[in-house]
């Protein structure tokens, strides 16, 4: 009976003396951390954001509220522009297989590898000849979907 008691007591001491060692463990990463953050943020012309390519010293878009829209324009993609003060000149547009579109009295347009904030931009300048300082709002609403074809030989004709 004692030697029970004895293994449960050295067991009780080996988990106690693990335990205070991962707390130990734990404070000390975190004063690592916290002392990196803070040389990170001590250094000038730093935010100590990170950019999304590993670089520590250059805001980025998850921390900035900076977008880098990956998307532009195709021939075929479907966008929507709608006017804020002028709905009669609201429409949905296909970028042509010219990489043209045409607004309602605004005439032709490149949009092609254009990204959506370049073509709002394009279609308020093309629309300043119009009207007063147009607010206008690009939508895209449909584009071409990826897809693949495979080839081969069929191995059995059976299902």
């Amino acid at each position: 009976m004692r030697a029970v008691i004895w293994r449960q007591r050295s067991r009780m001491k080996t988990s106690s003396a693990f335990r205070r060692f991962l707390l130990a463990l734990l404070l000390a990463q975190s004063v690592l951390a916290a002392s990196a953050q803070s040389c990170l943020a001590a250094e000038p012309g730093t935010s100590g954001a990170a950019d999304g390519n590993g670089n520590p010293k250059i805001g980025g878009p998850a921390l900035t509220g900076a977008r880098h829209p990956l998307y532009r324009l195709h021939q075929s993609d479907v966008v929507e522009i709608k006017f804020v003060f002028s709905p009669e000149f609201d429409q949905k547009i296909t970028v042509l297989p010219d990489g043209y579109v045409e607004l309602k009295a605004a005439g032709e347009l490149p949009a092609e590898g254009m990204t959506l904030e370049e073509l709002e931009q394009s279609v308020k300048t093309a629309y300043a000849k119009i009207l007063r300082e147009p607010d206008v709002t690009v939508v895209l609403t449909d584009f071409e979907h990826p897809y693949f074809v495979a080839g081969g030989q069929v191995g059995s004709h059976k299902v």
